[in-house]
């Protein structure tokens, strides 16, 4: 069983505003199936809509700080997902991971039910205390019409690493936008901590 619990902070303080606020968004919870000795596996979940919807300039950068979690911070909003991976690590400790599946978006107030197609390859290396993996990942919008490949599509470069100290893992994670619609986006730059609790 997999579970995150998504915290965004938004401050401002200059000669024209002063004001934070801090929102916790939409739990997610998911089971991971696979097959010993193999290695693909199957990953289904979802998040449960629990995001306040007054707290919207938190949700806002929490959305554009976290863009590979669809649904994270957006208020009024149920997800289901349903993925499968590929992961491989040889004895050289290399690490080659590919997934792939869809990301469904139910409104619960109004609003049209999305279906998005997400998908990333990555590599990387595993150590005893320290893991690093990188590479492309994206998004692309099945349901809405009148749009073009460019306009469906997010596509981003990222890289993550992580430092393992028995059940607790923190680690930093970095990526840039390749796409015109995020130019106002230089890169992010972030910090997460893992809790393995068996």
């Amino acid at each position: 069983m997999l579970a995150n619990y998504p915290v965004a902070h938004f401050g401002v303080d200059n000669e024209f505003f002063n004001e934070s606020e801090t929102a916790v968004a939409n739990p997610y919870v998911g089971f991971e199936f696979r097959r010993p000795g193999t290695s693909s596996f199957i990953e289904l979940g979802g998040r449960v809509p629990l995001a306040p919807d007054d707290k919207l300039g938190a949700l806002l950068y929490g959305t554009f700080a976290d863009i590979n979690r669809l649904g994270a911070f957006a208020p009024d909003l149920l997800t289901v997902t349903g993925k499968f991976n590929y992961y491989n690590e040889n004895a050289s400790n290399l690490i080659v991971r590919l997934r792939g599946g869809s990301t469904v978006l139910i409104p619960t107030d109004e609003g049209d039910t999305e279906l998005v197609l997400d998908y990333s390859a990555q590599v990387g290396y595993k150590g005893s205390q320290i893991s690093v993996i990188g590479g492309l990942s994206g998004q692309l919008i099945v349901t809405e019409e009148d749009l073009d490949l460019g306009e469906r599509t997010i596509h981003q470069l990222g890289a993550s690493a992580s430092l393992n100290l028995g059940s607790v893992r923190p680690g930093i994670h970095f990526w840039i936008p390749m796409d015109e619609d995020l130019d106002f986006i230089d890169f992010v730059l972030g910090l997460n901590l893992v809790l393995q609790l068996r």
